[in-house]
């Protein structure tokens, strides 16, 4: 059980007031990120659905933020109200279950993650800003939305205290409700009714152009149970457009320079005097509890510009401008260089990571693309800069940082080369590619549609360009430390009533290995909704150490009564590195968190040279002081990757595929294609 909030509220407020008088350091560098010494990074998850398997889908989506580096994460519940009798609704198709969130902050808290918690409302239909509501004060609708809205904080404050989440906000954008006062007696009751409920740091997430109304501050801000002041920072003409304009190529020496310098004078000028004067003069630090930028021309002027709504006549897409978005964020986070150490602000929460349900958001992120490519080159940047590993500036082609898996085939872009190969007499099995909930990147899955029981091989692609690249690389080096990884999804209702059996048969048919198969991996007994990593070691396909061309085949083999068809998803066929270290990992027995076992392998070999070495966190050859002082500063964290690769340890349904997989490799003989 966390300690109650009267017993920790003193020496928390004692450590923030601390913090804002302590200065920022000298020693901070504004090109590279420092742990404990700049605002922690993190994004905002939030989804517009109520999936069946909702909690799995923000466990992944926290897992997948936290393998791109990020160390923070703030997740928002979302409950829609109704205009005119201000009924909040207690569940929604279109919002999350709490449980479905509070699956995500316990996995976030298990990986080591700082978590907030962001609840919001809106209306029902989305049918305008929540910004603009403001029912009248004392009226039934006011009445019945504020004994709701605390209901609903309650709610949401028990089940982040449950799982241990750290901070918390009482609300987001409510401007028109935080602007009049007379709804400031409904504001106290609902900060202290959650301040009572939640031992962690409380806030709220005020829009960019509210945090200083003087009635925020009345109503919120000056409340003995606020600890934060949160922007959802989205400032306009920070640049001109006239400088916005004048940026160019990534990366810009000037231009980044130019933001970094606009954003030091928002901060030093008018957001931190404004936090400072809080609290009658012992002052609050600040969290962007939202910060963003499209990746358009002006972006750093206009944020949130977006001219691309089809329903209105004459807008027409805005440019696109990757480069100006990378170097927003670039000169936004220099200019925070020092402030979590200096006490000024706490994080930055970057808008919004790309997860299911948040599906056609141009704010979505994802270092690998996502549905918004458009975004990626940010989000890889962002992802360079948390782990360290940001190229020189000066380098105007950086390649992207490198990682445990790639993943060769997510079926976004349709079929992506898969066919069916009809090597046999059956009735032909048919490929498409569908929007999934249960997809495992992205969005969508490839589809097959298998029409008889019999073993059969349903899809087929040959490899080419990157992909076949990756397997080249892979069998060039050291292939037993590599994995062929794909996603088997089952779901009962596509799948034949009375089967009995359902397994999947893999094989590569490559140049001049020749064709190998491994037999019974994702074997299920009976129809199910179950979703089973496939992981197979590489050297079961028996490829050697160099190939000139390959094919990956697919088929499935069942039991089932009847001339009844099945259909299975296939997603995120990848290759994972198991050996593979990143940059700047401070984890040297690979044991999943950094502690003085680490110090003892780096001691037994310091001075050592060469490539791979287990204590050469900086990779540069050596086992050396810079290494000592990576595990000094990293010390007590969870690792940047797990013990094996990059994925969470298998669950039980992963773990048994790679088990019968690897049994399964000496069976290759026993049944062949037809062709």
């Amino acid at each position: 059980m966390r300690p109650s909030r009267s017993l920790s509220r003193g020496p928390r407020l004692f450590l923030l007031a601390a913090a804002l008088v302590a200065g920022r350091p000298a020693s901070a560098d504004p090109t590279v990120y420092e742990h404990g010494v700049d605002p922690g990074v993190g994004f905002n998850l939030v989804s517009w659905a109520n999936f069946q398997n909702g909690s799995q889908v923000w466990q992944d989506a926290v897992q997948a933020a936290h393998d791109a580096g990020f160390t923070e994460v703030s997740l928002s519940p979302v409950r829609f109200y109704s205009i005119g009798t201000g009924s909040i609704a207690s569940s929604s198709n279109q919002g999350p279950e709490l449980s479905h969130v509070a699956a995500g902050v316990e996995r976030a808290k298990s990986l080591g993650m700082r978590v907030t918690v962001n609840p919001f409302v809106e209306p029902v239909g989305f049918s305008e800003w929540r910004g603009f509501y403001d029912p009248a004060p004392g009226s039934p609708e006011a009445t019945t939305f504020w004994g709701h809205y605390e209901d609903y904080l309650v709610d949401v404050a028990a089940m982040a205290e449950a799982g241990g989440a750290d901070s918390m906000t009482v609300g987001t954008e409510l401007r028109a409700l935080s602007r009049n006062a007379g709804h400031n007696a409904k504001w106290t009751s609902v900060i202290s009714a959650v301040d009572g409920a939640f031992s962690g740091t409380l806030g709220y997430a005020a829009n960019w152009d509210n945090y200083n109304h003087p009635n925020v501050a009345a109503a919120i801000w000056d409340h003995p149970g606020i600890d934060f002041l949160g922007i959802d920072s989205y400032f306009q003409n920070l640049l001109s457009a006239e400088d916005a304009q004048q940026s160019g190529a990534y990366p810009d020496p000037n231009f980044i320079s130019d933001v970094q310098s606009a954003w030091e004078a928002k901060l030093d000028a008018e957001i931190l005097p404004y936090a400072a004067s809080r609290k009658a003069g012992a002052g609050l630090p600040i969290e962007f509890t939202e910060i963003g930028y499209l990746p358009y021309d002006q972006t750093t002027a206009t944020p949130q510009r977006d001219d691309t709504n089809p329903s209105v006549p004459g807008r027409q897409p805005p440019p696109l401008d990757r480069d100006e978005q990378t170097m927003a964020f670039e000169g936004f986070q220099r200019a925070l260089d020092g402030r979590l150490a200096g006490g000024e602000v706490l994080a930055a929460h970057i808008w919004q990571w790309d997860m299911p349900g948040s599906s056609g958001s141009l704010w979505n992120m994802n270092p690998d693309g996502g549905n918004q490519p458009n975004n990626q080159q940010a989000a890889q940047w962002l992802s360079s800069f948390v782990h360290g590993t940001n190229v020189d500036p000066g380098d105007p082609d950086p390649d992207p940082p490198p990682a445990a898996t790639t993943v060769l085939y997510s079926f976004e872009d349709g079929l992506e080369g898969f066919y069916y190969p009809d090597f046999e007499t059956e009735p032909d099995s048919h490929l498409q590619t569908v929007a999934h909930a249960q997809a495992t990147d992205g969005e969508t899955v490839l589809a097959i549609i298998k029409p008889t029981q019999s073993w059969t091989w349903d899809a087929r692609v040959n490899l080419g360009g990157q992909q076949l690249a990756a397997l080249q690389e892979a069998v060039a080096g050291s292939s037993e430390d590599y994995l062929l990884e794909l996603d088997v999804v089952y779901r009962a209702e596509d799948l034949p009533s009375g089967l009995a059996a359902l397994d999947l048969h893999v094989a590569i048919d490559a140049s001049p290995a020749g064709w190998n198969q491994i037999n019974s991996a994702a074997p299920i007994a009976a129809g199910v909704d179950q979703t089973v990593r496939v992981e197979i070691p590489l050297t079961a396909f028996g490829l050697g150490d160099a190939l000139n061309s390959a094919a990956l085949n697919l088929g499935f083999a069942g039991s089932w009564p009847g001339a009844q068809e099945a259909t299975i998803y296939i997603d995120r066929i990848a290759l994972t590195d198991t050996a593979f270290m990143p940059i700047g990992d401070a984890d040297f027995n690979r044991d999943g968190v950094i502690d003085a076992a680490d110090y003892t392998v780096w001691r037994d070999t310091l001075g050592a040279t060469g490539a791979g070495l287990a204590a050469d966190g900086n990779r540069d050859g050596v086992v050396d002081a810079g290494d000592y002082e990576l595990w000094r500063s990293s010390y007590g964290q969870a690792a940047a990757i797990s013990p094996t690769h990059g994925s969470p340890a298998p669950e039980p349904a992963t773990f048994t595929s790679l088990l019968l997989a690897v049994c399964a490799a000496s069976l290759r003989a026993d049944r062949f294609r037809q062709d």
